[in-house]
């Protein structure tokens, strides 16, 4: 059985050793290395190229939005999951856009560790559901720039709702819910490569880089929450 590979990445010695020992019932996952900071994780990425990196943002000492874009510039096969005690709006949408495949809070449980390592490794994206509503709510426009906040809004969903097929749009919102390309098949009853076809599209479409920037483009026009 091929493990899943997998980098964590914390200033605390006593959580890297909690995620340590949550991950060790997991057959399919395997912690080859620990990082206290972004720097050293750059480091530890190219020696080991793990398949994900579990990792904390904030840092004093370090640019962790800065650290997670050079991780996905050179190191695009590497899915990183951001883990923080933070959820404030803009903090996630920094994440998601710098090329995280998800975002956890550190106190989440031991089997939706599991499950989204397994997830972002098939191509998925997990959002913990608490934080949804904090990223839309970065996308509420305040009362002094309401008309031109709204208006953005509406374009962006009337492109989207133009540009996108029934079906194209029915694969986008399980693209928000986290689905992977056979999750996506199993949904709606197609074929793995049709799955992926339609999230390909999706992508090209939208002008996202990625299925979670498209994601997020559908969460900013109100069409996910």
């Amino acid at each position: 059985m091929e493990r899943i590979t997998v980098l964590l990445v914390d200033e605390l010695p006593v959580i890297r050793e909690g995620l340590r020992i949550m991950l060790q019932i997991a057959a399919d996952i395997e912690v080859v290395d620990e990082a206290s900071d972004g720097l050293e994780a750059l480091q530890k990425v190219a020696e080991h190229h793990p398949v994900v990196v579990l990792t904390e943002l904030r840092s004093r000492c370090v640019d962790g939005l800065g650290i997670l874009r050079r991780i996905k510039d050179e190191f695009p096969e590497t899915s990183v999951i951001v883990l923080s005690t933070f959820d404030h709006s803009s903090f996630v949408l920094e994440a998601l856009l710098a090329g995280s495949s998800g975002f956890l809070h550190k106190d989440a449980s031991r089997e939706l560790f599991i499950h989204s390592i397994r997830t972002v490794t098939s191509g998925g994206m997990v959002l913990a559901t608490s934080l949804r509503g904090a990223l839309s709510s970065a996308f509420r426009p305040s009362s002094d720039f309401a008309g031109n906040g709204n208006a953005d809004k509406e374009d962006l969903k009337w492109a989207i709702n133009k540009e996108l097929t029934p079906r194209e749009r029915e694969v986008l919102m399980l693209l928000v819910d986290g689905y992977t390309n056979k999750q996506i098949a199993q949904a709606l009853s197609v074929s793995e490569e049709t799955a992926k076809k339609h999230v390909h599209r999706i992508i090209s479409k939208l002008g996202a880089i990625d299925r979670t920037q498209a994601a997020v483009k559908a969460i900013r026009a109100g069409l996910a929450y």
